[in-house]
């Protein structure tokens, strides 16, 4: 039998090589509890603007699809609104403390 794609030899399997002793249930209901986090945690909203992890995704991306090797050229890009972002982020903070 097939649990979500896996055959079921293939978990036991590894709970063999493991050497732990799970019951056929414990592994449906492991699974499917799983599945259930997943797809919450792949339809929920960010709940936060992460401006370094966007700028991370987007500059090797868009330097692809430019057809230039992201992993030469996305360095300096990342650095620099690293940097930039961190600098208005100690501003910010200095202002805050400060004034």
């Amino acid at each position: 039998s097939y649990l979500k794609g896996v055959s079921t030899r293939k978990v036991e399997a590894v709970i063999a090589e493991l050497d732990i002793e799970l019951s056929h249930t414990t592994v449906s209901t492991l699974s499917r509890e799983l599945d259930e986090l997943i797809t919450e945690f792949r339809t929920s909203k960010l709940r936060r603007y992460y401006p370094s992890g966007t700028a991370g995704t987007l500059i090797p991306l868009g330097l692809h699809r430019l057809g230039i090797d992201p992993a030469l050229a996305s360095s300096i890009f990342l650095t620099t609104t690293t940097d930039v972002f961190g600098f208005f982020i100690f501003l910010f903070l200095a202002q805050t403390f400060l004034l």
